[in-house]
């Protein structure tokens, strides 16, 4: 059954459980850069990544799905981590939610 099989990528595609247990590491918060055009930047995605958000919230998936996908790559394009996770987040779960389960998997990974 190809659900079976979808299952059984994806159980195998998990990380080492040993990570999950570094409390610290879960716990780290990365500061925001420096250079204030950068903490700017960050600002402006973070808001609209809560407008996806709510998008999404209210049930407007196709609203979501609109907005979170060129936002991906301008998180990509900021030099920091978190908002690059953030922003890939937001897609999968939009994907998710729109009924794409198998586009969304590996951007949750």
């Amino acid at each position: 059954d190809e659900t079976v099989a979808r299952v059984a990528n994806v159980v195998s595609s998990v990380g080492p459980l040993a990570a999950c247990a570094d409390v610290a590491a879960l716990r780290a918060h990365t500061p925001l850069p420096d250079d204030p055009t950068v903490r700017a930047a960050i600002t402006t995605l973070r808001a609209e990544l809560a407008r996806i958000r709510a998008e999404r919230e209210a049930g407007h998936w196709a609203k979501a799905l609109e907005l979170a996908r060129p936002l991906v790559d301008r998180a990509t394009a900021i030099d920091w981590p978190p908002i690059h996770a953030e922003a890939q987040f937001r897609l999968a779960d939009a994907l998710d939610w729109s009924g794409d389960a198998a586009a969304a998997l590996p951007l949750y990974e």
